[in-house]
């Protein structure tokens, strides 16, 4: 798509990563490329799991994604 001018682009999103249940959803963390697991489990509806900062790129899988919502630095992502 072609930049509309004079458009300003989003800003950057940063800080800690949160990943919040609606219900209870399967989860995994974890480095690409056959990197090491982070956090895997089971996140309760009401829980929130905090990405510890400083593990570099990482994935999220997930067996129930509508009940999960991220946030960055305090700010749900769409």
């Amino acid at each position: 798509p072609l930049a509309t001018p004079g458009a300003v682009p989003p800003a950057a999103v940063s800080g800690p990563v949160a990943i919040s249940a609606s219900e209870d959803a399967w989860f995994k963390v974890y480095a690409p490329a056959g990197g090491p697991t982070v956090k895997m489990g089971i996140l309760r509806a009401g829980e929130t799991y905090t990405v510890p900062e400083g593990q570099g790129d990482l994935l999220l899988w997930t067996g129930k994604a509508g009940a999960l919502t991220l946030s960055v630095g305090g700010r749900t992502l769409a």
